[in-house]
Formats: C-alpha cells, structure tokens, sequence
C-alpha cells in the first residue's frame, strides 16, 4: 500500500516537472487549490482538453455544479474590475487567452475579456485583469480560462471555476424590471394636489382683469410661432435619448461574443509559432506584441509562416 503512495507521489512529481500551465485564481473544480474538492484532486489538471472534443467544456468537470465539491469559490459584482491567475511551469512561449462566463452551466459562453499575444507571459504566476460588465445578472455561474498555446501541439486549454455575481446592476432583466412596477407607485405623487388649495385662492381674480391687456395677443401669434419649435423638439430629443442609453446598457452583456473554440475537433485551429487573434474579441482586449495570426480551418500544423523563436 504505501509502495502505491510512493509510485503515486513520484509520478505526480515526474508529471509536475513537465507540466503546462492552469489556473489558480478561482480556483477551478477538482483542483489542489479548491478547498471544495477533498481527495478528488486531479493531478493533470494542466492537461488539455482531447483534441476530440470529447471533454469540451471545462475538462467535463462543469458537471459538478451544484454539488459540494462544485461550490462557488468566489463573489463577484457586476461593473467590479477583477483578476484571475494562471500559473504553472510551462508556458509554451505564450499564446492568447480568453476569460469567459457561462449562465446555463457551460451550454453558452459569454466572452469578459480578450488577451491576444503573450498569455501566458512567464512560468510561475501570472495574473491578468478584467471588468465585469455592469449590467449581468445575480446568480450563479460558471467562470473559464481558456488558452490557446503558442509552441507545441495544437491544444486548447480551459479550466473552469464556479463563482456566484451577486447585486446585479440597474440594467440586469432580474432587478430592472421590479424596480419599474414600483416607479408607478410615484404617481401618489398625485396627491400632493391637494395643493389645489392654491386655487382656492382665486381670490386674486385680479390676474383675470389682466387679459384686458388682449392687446398682447397681436403680438402673442409670433411668439407661439416661436415657442413650439424649441420646446417640440427638446422633448422627443431627451426621451430618445434616454432610451438609447438604456438600450446599450442592457445590451451590454447579451452583445458580448461567444468564446472562441479550436483544435477540439470542430473544424477551426490555430497556427503553430503564432498568437491566435479572436474573430471575435469583444469590447474588452489587451494585445501584446507577438505574432499575431487569425485562426485556420481544417489542420494548422505547420508553422504558419513563422520561423521558430
């Protein structure tokens, strides 16, 4: 038995000294970093996801939300700037990476930020930043890292953490629609008419004897001429206005693009020697000088056109 444990630790030595790289920060399901994941560590948690496609998404460990070993690590809040921290000894002279989210337990992925070029930058541990978008919504979800490496086989990289947005911004479909019932509750506003006390001050029918002064109106035809004009339009401008600001803040989210997916059988690949360039960045990107190159089709296993560095 205790010669098992002794394979069993010189291996996973062995497999260390070679390993690629993953991420620490959240901590990911069944990794050594997770407190949530007891005695079922998964000690080639650097591996790749099977070029098949079979164990897309998260290594097939996304399945294990909602279990206790698939607790949330971490509270996030909309419109908040974060970081996640990849670490690990063989960077495979960088990449690109993407940070990404999923509602709907890995089915769809949202992209949060873009790191085209140098990701991972060094061996060791590396972190990189990002801003959730201000209006998504409370709940629980699901947090990648996704890595496409630079040297070596044509892989994809992604481990996945379970982490819980909590106090979902104005624009969120869960909090701004209740919060607009109780707007109407404003009209009790209404009530204060109870100011038309004021009327009752007609008493000062005075004003009344000033529309002796009709001779006014003469000139009164050119002023309402006037008046219309600018009060017309100042107010469809504002409520257009305000209603495309509401309309790019809810679509703030649901406008961001999916994750990008390659070398998992599925027909896309990226070059060998060169930084993959997402079709799709998003909003949010930090580029960095490397060999840039977009994606192929089919096989990309030569070198791209680019020399070794």
């Amino acid at each position: 038995m205790q010669l098992t444990h002794i394979l069993g630790a010189s291996l996973t030595l062995a497999f260390g000294a070679t390993a690629h790289m993953e991420m620490k920060y959240p901590a990911p399901f069944r990794s050594s970093f997770n407190k949530f994941t007891g005695d079922d560590i998964d000690y080639d948690m650097t591996s790749p996801l099977s070029s098949s496609g079979s164990n897309f998404p998260c290594k097939g460990y996304h399945k294990l939300l909602g279990t206790p070993k698939g607790k949330s690590v971490v509270d996030w809040t909309p419109g908040q700037s974060y970081s996640l921290t990849i670490t690990g000894n063989t960077p495979h002279k960088g990449g690109s990476c993407q940070a990404s989210i999923s509602y709907d337990a890995g089915k769809t992925w949202k992209v949060i930020h873009s790191y085209e070029g140098t990701c991972p930058s060094s061996k060791g541990d590396t972190s990189y930043g990002f801003t959730l978008p201000s209006d998504m919504k409370s709940g629980e979800a699901l947090f990648a890292w996704s890595w496409f490496n630079n040297e070596g086989n044509r892989e994809m990289y992604m481990n996945c953490a379970a982490v819980t947005i909590k106090g979902a911004g104005a624009a969120s479909p869960g909090s701004s629609a209740p919060q607009a019932p109780q707007a109407p509750q404003a009209p009790q506003a209404p009530q204060p008419p109870q100011a038309p006390q004021a009327p009752q001050k007609p008493s000062t029918p005075s004003r009344p004897s000033a529309p002796s002064g009709p001779s006014a109106p003469p000139a009164g035809p050119l002023a309402p001429a006037v008046r219309p004009p600018p009060s017309a339009p100042s107010a469809p401008s504002g409520g257009s206005c305000s209603t495309r600001a509401r309309r790019a803040v809810a679509d703030s989210w649901n406008s961001r693009p999916d994750m990008f997916v390659a070398n998992v059988g599925n027909g896309v690949c990226t070059y060998e020697g060169t930084d993959v360039t997402f079709p799709q960045p998003g909003p949010a990107v930090t580029r960095k000088d490397g060999r840039l190159r977009a994606p192929g089709k089919g096989s990309c296993s030569n070198w791209g056109g680019y020399s070794r560095r």
